[in-house]
């Protein structure tokens, strides 16, 4: 679990250092999606409710 954490932190810090590793990564995201649009499951008129 701690290996895996490391990873994702060293991932996040080259993602933030190197702009062009996030540019290649939203290129081929639109690439995977092949014009497909997201669509919420949840409505728009949704709130945020206040945790107590």
């Amino acid at each position: 679990m701690l290996q895996a954490g490391k990873i994702m932190a060293a991932s996040a810090v080259r993602a933030l250092t190197d702009p062009t590793l996030v540019i290649a990564a939203k290129t081929e995201h639109r690439k995977q999606l092949d014009g497909e649009k997201y669509v919420s499951l949840i409505p728009a008129e949704a709130t945020l409710q206040r945790l107590r």
